[in-house]
């Protein structure tokens, strides 16, 4: 509405004079003055109980929300455990498992200058192994007349699945490795030999390690007629290739003090 004309502006002053003029006189009633004031408190009243209604909506959301967040991180969670656990299965059920050969007679040659003792492996699993050597090569403790300590010699280092390797061990006579006697148990009972080898996988970035104790075969007289009989095997964890690979069980002492020298 434009308000072009005077009498107009006038009449719409006027209004608001007479608006604002029967506010003042009735707010100068106290009853009215009190019913505005209650009337207010109930408003006021009102708007409270709406608003902690709305306070508390809101909450539930929240509740609501973080509730269905704590579930989908627990599935999330619970989804990357499947699939960590579903990894390792996959790799090792197609990894190489290096174990001693079966079914073949295990004794000690009694060479003129020294013991040899050839171990059998083969690989069982389900790819190519490879024997390590260098710094891993496999390491032999014979307690034969002293404590004799060799490292062992593969006559090949690559073991497809479903095949053969031999580990030779020769053991100087002249030598005996460490003072005290032979490797023993807690017992106290001598191990006979102690040999220790390590393989890896195509990969080359995992540790396998494989420990072996065999005993003396005795004859009718109880007595040791150079065979071996294996009395305990141990399977080591999968490691990683940057950790040394080497078993204190399987060392005799003085490398063990190089090692530490070193």
């Amino acid at each position: 509405m434009k308000l072009n004309s005077p009498w107009k502006v006038l009449s719409l002053g006027a209004a608001i004079v007479a608006v604002f003029v029967v506010i003042v006189d009735l707010s100068s009633s106290p009853r009215v003055s009190e019913g505005l004031t209650a009337f207010g408190t109930i408003l006021l009243a009102a708007a409270t109980v709406w608003l902690g209604q709305q306070t508390r909506r809101a909450v539930e959301v929240n509740e609501d929300e973080m509730a269905q967040n704590r579930e989908l991180l627990s599935l999330t969670r619970q989804q990357a455990e499947d699939a960590e656990l579903s990894t390792k299965i996959l790799v090792e059920s197609n990894r190489p498992f290096v174990s001693l050969g079966q079914g073949v007679p295990l004794g000690i040659i009694d060479a003129d200058a020294s013991f040899v003792v050839e171990i059998p492996v083969h690989n069982y699993g389900a790819s190519v192994a490879f024997i390590e050597m260098g710094n891993h090569r496999p390491t032999a403790i014979l307690a034969r007349n002293g404590d004799r300590f060799s490292l062992g010699v593969p006559d090949t280092v690559v073991l497809p699945k479903d095949t053969d390797a031999i580990i030779a061990f020769t053991f100087d006579k002249a030598t005996v490795s460490r003072a005290g006697g032979p490797v023993s148990r807690p017992d106290g009972s001598y191990i006979a030999l102690s040999v220790d080898f390590w393989f890896t996988d195509v990969s080359k970035t995992t540790h396998y390690m494989v420990h072996a104790e065999f005993d003396p075969t005795p004859n009718v007289q109880r007595q040791f007629n150079g065979g071996l009989r294996l009395t305990n095997i141990e399977f080591g964890p999968p490691l990683p290739i940057e950790i040394d690979g080497l078993d204190p069980r399987s060392l005799p002492q003085w490398v063990l003090n190089q090692k530490a020298s070193s």
